[in-house]
């Protein structure tokens, strides 16, 4: 298995392909959501769980292993900038021109403007007036849905840090160093199971960055994850090799979080998803 890994490249189309969907369906089920349809089908919420809660850790987990890759190839200072050129302009021109339509549309869906969106984006939005949004506790500009960039700028700045800082150590310590694949069925499913048991009991995720302590614990223990495993051939080969034991646990899993509630959930969540993602990569 060479280093770059084709499958991981499907794996994030396929990813971004569920995220359209899922955000479809959040107008149809009952969880909150920017904007809801007047007709609501509780049906799809069966569905959306089983998917959204391996979705974004899988997510996060294929940027740990590009980075790694990439990191290998730049060193950590053009890394650094690299991502910095690379998703900041992203960030920037999404927040100016493509996020704002869909802050005004929910404003006017819920009657709390009725001028012009021109008007809307260069006096309220651009102008950064919280008027229109405080009965929402809102901001604008915002980054709404693209939180994940945002994440992963701030991620991969920390990730270029810790690996320059820890080159000699790594050089002296890790050479030829082999995962055992019990610590990566056990770590990860654990560290997920904890992170939605903290995030249920004290610190909800917020995607605001700042405030979203329990989110990232979640998102930057699956980036450290796809970093670490990412040179690991013999682990991508073990995943190639018991992908149908790993989909047999993760519909096992499946059916234990389905008939469960509450923190219990929560827990055997996390375990259904790393095993999901196990059998994916697989």
């Amino acid at each position: 298995m060479g280093p770059r890994k084709y499958f991981l490249d499907w794996l994030r189309v396929g990813a971004f392909a569920l995220l359209i969907v899922f955000h479809v369906g959040m107008l149809y089920v009952s969880w909150s959501y920017n904007l809801k349809s007047p007709r609501l089908v509780p049906g799809l919420e069966w569905w959306m769980t089983t998917f959204s809660v391996w979705r974004m850790p899988l997510l996060f987990l294929i940027s740990g292993v590009a980075c790694r890759f990439l990191i290998g190839k730049l060193g950590p200072g053009p890394f650094a900038l690299d991502r910095l050129r690379r998703l900041v302009p992203v960030i920037v021109f999404a927040m100016a021109v493509v996020i704002p339509p869909q802050t005004y549309v929910e404003l006017v869906a819920k009657g709390l403007t009725h001028q012009s969106y021109l008007h809307f984006w260069w006096f309220s939005y651009l102008a950064a007036d919280q008027t229109l949004v405080a009965p929402l506790g809102k901001t604008m500009p915002t980054w709404d849905h693209l939180w994940f960039l945002v994440y992963l700028v701030i991620y991969s700045l920390l990730f270029a840090l810790a690996f320059a800082v820890t080159r000699g150590w790594r050089e002296g310590h890790l050479a030829g160093f082999r995962l055992p694949i019990t610590l990566l069925l056990i770590v990860p499913a654990l560290w997920l199971a904890a992170a939605n048991l903290h995030i249920h009991l004290s610190a909800p995720i917020t995607d605001n960055l700042i405030h979203d302590w329990g989110g990232h614990i979640k998102w930057i223990g699956m980036f450290a994850t796809g970093a670490i495993c990412a040179t690991q051939t013999q682990a991508w080969e073990w995943l190639r090799d018991n992908r149908a034991r790993l989909a047999i646990a993760a519909a096992a899993l499946l059916a234990v979080q389905s008939l469960s509630n509450g923190i219990v959930w929560d827990a055997v969540s996390g375990v259904y998803a790393w095993a999901a993602i196990c059998a994916i990569c697989g």
